[in-house]
């Protein structure tokens, strides 16, 4: 922001300045919406997994993401496991367990997960498991 300050010195108008080209499971931005997205699902509590599971049905049901400029957030503070409190990880734990459900109801209402949707989990594993789907199945030589 403070690059684009230089080039746009005072710029007060609101744009789009480029989309989110990659989405991440825990991805938990703050952002702007209609009021019509998917509902924040009010099982998870305090810490961990509130705004990034509201985000991931999102994504999953196909929003897509930009960013806005010269609009921008700083989060001080950010917490380390270690300084974490023993209570808030408790909620973490508990929301770890809730969030394993949620993915499934997300399956079943959609037909489709983040994974195959854009998402970053396992897709290098997944990718090297299958060959892509207009590659040639080989037939074994026989050299005899």
């Amino acid at each position: 922001w403070e690059a684009r300050e230089k080039e746009h010195p005072g710029e007060t108008k609101v744009t789009i300045s480029h989309p989110v080209s990659n989405f991440e499971f825990f991805y938990e931005p703050f952002y702007v919406a209609r009021d019509d997205v998917a509902p924040h699902d009010e099982r998870f509590l305090g810490y961990g997994f509130t705004r990034n599971t509201q985000v991931y049905e999102m994504h999953v049901s196909g929003y897509g993401f930009h960013i806005l400029s010269p609009i921008f957030t700083l989060h001080w503070g950010m917490q380390t496991k270690l300084s974490r409190p023993a209570w808030r990880e408790k909620q973490n734990n508990v929301n770890r367990r809730l969030f394993d459900g949620f993915k499934k109801e997300v399956f079943a209402r959609y037909g489709k997960d983040g994974k195959k949707n854009g998402g970053r989990s396992n897709a290098r594993k997944q990718q090297q498991q299958q060959p892509p789907e207009n590659a040639k199945q080989e037939q074994p030589q026989n050299n005899t």
